[in-house]
């Protein structure tokens, strides 16, 4: 993996991390104005978006080795 990857590998942990704090804080903050399946559905729905946006940052850190690789020299 190069260093492009690497960078993007990192960010996509620290995008997980802070969507799960931001969720967390949300949820406690909501506890006495929002009925707890109101809260729930809210934290679930932020929880998805962090994972899709860190996987798809995990995604493109892990790219694609087909395009380094050299094709064949002799054909059959």
């Amino acid at each position: 993996m190069e260093t492009s990857g690497i960078i993007l590998a990192i960010l996509a942990i620290v995008v997980l991390l802070v969507g799960a704090a931001v969720a967390y804080i949300v949820f406690r903050v909501l506890r006495k104005s929002v009925r707890l399946a109101l809260r729930l559905v809210l934290l679930g729905a932020m929880l998805i978006a962090t994972l899709v946006g860190g996987g798809t940052l995990w995604y493109f850190a892990l790219g694609s080795d087909a395009a380094e690789k050299a094709p064949p020299t002799r054909r059959r």
